[in-house]
């Protein structure tokens, strides 16, 4: 009787070690993805901050439109498919092509934030903290473009736009529509 009962006991604290493992494992499992996480966001905001190609996009842009000036749906679309040929030499239709790529450029990128975001690869809460403002400026700036993109094919930007959408709906009174 007492070497059942030693048994039962011995395998109730066996099963109760391995429970406790288990629990610290998938403990420290879960810190580890979130420590990821945090670390592959901010390595993302270093390269995004530091990147002289998103430096020179915003250059780009803003020879046609200053921050807070909306992009024509028309002017983005005539521009975005025009062909060598069309722009021939024309200067003033070389740099309204490379803005219209760079606008482009600058949304795909975010896009790919947003999806990046979407799957858990990306932390939501320090990319709100850390670009929202940013981010949102531009997609109201770039709405009628996107409008324009989503009318050639719905799911353009559309991890963009609900990132947008959800941060617009925190009611931050910093955020503002314009």
């Amino acid at each position: 009787m007492i070497q059942e009962d030693f048994y039962i006991l011995a395998t109730m604290m066996s099963a109760a070690a391995v429970t406790v493992a288990l629990i610290t494992l998938l403990w420290h499992s879960i810190g580890k993805v979130r420590i990821d996480r945090v670390t592959r966001t901010f390595e993302f905001l270093i390269a995004t901050r530091s990147s002289e190609r998103l430096v020179e996009l915003r250059r780009l842009r803003k020879q046609f439109f200053a921050e807070g000036e909306p992009i024509s749906a028309e002017w983005f679309a005539r521009h975005i498919h025009m062909s060598d040929i069309q722009v021939g030499s024309d200067s003033n239709l070389i740099r309204s092509r490379e803005a219209a790529e760079a606008i482009r450029e600058m949304l795909n990128t975010y896009e790919f934030m947003a999806l990046r975001a979407s799957k858990s690869d990306l932390d939501r809460n320090i990319l709100r903290k850390a670009l929202r403002g940013i981010v949102s400026s531009f997609v109201i700036d770039c709405m009628p473009a996107i409008e324009h993109a989503r009318s050639q094919n719905p799911v353009a930007y559309r991890h963009l736009v609900e990132l947008y959408q959800e941060w617009r709906s925190l009611g931050d009174p910093e955020f503002r529509d314009r």
